[in-house]
């Protein structure tokens, strides 16, 4: 009996055994195809960056990635995980490429990778050199270095260096930037790395530049223009050729600075180069305009100015310069209507300026987070994979013993409860993540709502503030002319009257009050419905009066708003005092605050 129940386990060992090998066999053609499926993903995901095509990328990442990890290759998918990054890090996206860039990082230490944990801590310094977090971001670079040393890797050692020396010139610290620049300067010219060797001539010249060391300066910017001649590459050529155009311009040294920008000027525009041309061509009109040439800069500067509106750049100082030379050639109402959009920009730029800090510091509080979280995350993810592997395991040993299956029922059974038992808890604490990212979610819309509001009042205060000043620059006008036309003759005085004409319409322009009225209204969205509600016979003066009143601005603020008198603005409040009912001894700046 013992002998034929030996015999079966045999038989059945046998049968099991060779079940076995053709799994492992159909396992590995089956591992070797979804690899090939993966790189084909990989491979249309970066043409479709390279492309700007990023939605679709992503999309052809995360496939990638999906049939990487199923096929358990995890250095593959490590470089997926950092392509991603990089895509998010161009959007702008600080949580999803950090997110992305530190999946990247653990799963190259796991596997010890020098060189791509290397790339990832560069990754990530340049990330927090984004957010402003500089001691960070100098902290992954030496991480970075350390590693490119270990492999004694100079290329990436080099571009770590530069790396550092970019944030220190951030900082205004270019003697420490300095430093870092030529130790990538001394790798470069030892690789002979000649297209690299230029920008770190550009970046140790600019250095001397900031800090006025003139010769030094023109030392470096020569020899980048003369590596720059050898390789031929003419977009460093270029960019050579408008820094030193501004250099010289700087030393007021007309022709060489007028020489060199032009040159720059030809490269760029054989190159298509529209950002870089149109920044040389406000260079150069500043040039013209430092050099006295004011019809050679009015040209230059429009057609820059113009080139720069079409790409969406925003450009203060060639419209400042732009209106300076106006004036010069004495078209004062040109002078003007460029004064006016050069105060358009800044104010455009320094709500963008404020808006992007916002996001800024809302980014670094959210990447704050993500920081704190990735570990959590990742300690899940190597629990689930532990099951999963104890779950393999288990169905590996069920198949090699399944003559014995009666007696593991037993066994499973209790396993399977433990699984349930631990996917449970993985879901109340997946439960518990949620209902605190949905608490942190409302807290900063909270927030974003409140600075939000904050914005829109500087907007309303700083466009108020700037129709008061043009309004009391042209009253000043207004008076030196009344006071000019007394002493001189018939004919000069009619042209005077012109001018006041002009300088009138000025003050009563539309335009401004239409500005005024949007940004009044973004900031107290219900102060005229409520108003209009519970009176209803105001008219459109008195509402604007109202408004103004509302801002709590002075009785001679208002008059030089609207271009009347104090006398007419004092009997305007009373008017609207006596339509509103308001008894003398209230407040008429306190009653319309009620509103809105």
């Amino acid at each position: 009996m013992l002998t034929i129940i030996w015999g079966i386990i045999i038989k059945t060992w046998g049968i099991l055994s060779k079940l076995c090998i053709v799994t492992n066999i159909f396992r590995y053609y089956s591992t070797r195809y979804m690899n090939e499926v993966g790189i084909n993903y990989n491979n249309l995901a970066l043409i479709y960056s390279r492309k700007g095509a990023y939605k679709k990328a992503l999309a052809h990442y995360q496939s990638a990635l999906r049939t990487f990890r199923q096929s358990d290759q995890l250095l593959r998918a490590s470089h997926v995980l950092n392509n991603m990054g990089l895509i998010y890090l161009n959007q702008s996206n600080y949580l999803q490429a950090a997110y992305y860039f530190n999946e990247s990082l653990q799963i190259r230490k796991s596997l010890d990778d020098a060189f791509s944990i290397a790339v990832s801590y560069t990754n990530l310094g340049l990330l927090e050199t984004r957010l402003g977090r500089y001691p960070e971001a100098i902290g992954y670079h030496l991480k970075a270095l350390k590693h490119s040393k270990k492999l004694n890797n100079q290329y990436r050692a080099a571009s770590s260096y530069n790396n550092i020396g970019v944030i220190y010139q951030e900082q205004n610290n270019f003697g420490l930037a300095r430093q870092y620049y030529f130790k990538a300067l001394r790798i470069f010219t030892q690789l002979e790395q000649k297209l690299e060797l230029v920008e770190a001539y550009r970046d140790i010249a600019a250095t001397y530049d900031l800090e006025s060391k003139s010769d030094s300066a023109q030392q470096y910017f020569k020899q980048a223009f003369e590596v720059a001649q050898q390789i031929g590459d003419q977009k460093s050529l270029g960019l050579v050729y408008k820094d030193l155009g501004i250099f010289y311009r700087k030393k007021k040294q007309c022709n060489q600075s007028q020489e060199y920008l032009h040159q720059a000027k030809a490269i760029f525009t054989s190159l298509k180069n529209y950002r870089h041309l149109s920044s040389s061509q406000i260079a150069l009109g500043q040039t013209y305009y430092d050099c006295g040439e004011y019809q050679k800069a009015q040209h230059v500067l429009e057609k820059g100015l113009e080139l720069a509106k079409k790409k969406g750049d925003i450009e203060t100082s060639g419209y400042s310069i732009l209106s300076a030379t106006y004036a010069k050639l004495g078209d004062y109402q040109k002078a003007y209507e460029n004064h006016l959009l050069f105060k358009a920009t800044t104010d455009s730029l320094f709500n963008r300026k404020n808006t992007r800090k916002i996001a800024q510091l809302e980014e670094q509080y959210r990447f704050q987070l993500q920081k704190d979280s990735i570990r959590v995350v990742n300690q899940r993810e190597k629990a689930m994979l532990e099951i999963e592997k104890e779950r393999q395991t288990f169905l590996n040993y069920l198949l090699l013993v399944g003559i014995f299956v009666l007696m593991i029922i037993g066994g499973v059974i209790a396993r399977q409860y433990q699984l349930r038992l631990r996917k449970n808890q993985l879901i109340q604490t997946q439960q518990k993540a949620l209902h605190q990212a949905d608490l942190e979610k409302k807290q900063m819309q909270e927030a974003h709502l409140t600075k939000e509001l904050e914005l829109k009042n500087q907007s309303l205060m700083s466009h108020t503030l700037h129709i008061l000043q043009k309004n009391n620059f042209l009253q000043e006008i207004k008076i030196s002319l009344k006071e000019l036309k007394k002493t001189k003759e018939s004919n000069e005085q009619k042209e005077l009257i012109k001018i006041q004409k002009i300088i009138d319409r000025g003050l009563g322009i539309e335009k401004d009050w239409k500005n005024f009225q949007y940004y009044f209204e973004e900031t107290h969205p219900r102060f005229y419905k409520e108003l209009n509600e519970q009176f209803a016979d105001l008219s459109p003066n008195l509402l604007r009066l109202s408004a103004l009143v509302r801002l709590n601005l002075s009785t001679q603020d208002i008059s030089n708003i609207l271009g009347i008198s104090y006398r007419s603005t004092t009997m305007a409040r009373y008017r609207l005092r006596k339509k509103l009912n308001l008894e003398t001894d209230k407040n008429l700046c306190s009653f319309l605050m009620q509103f809105g």
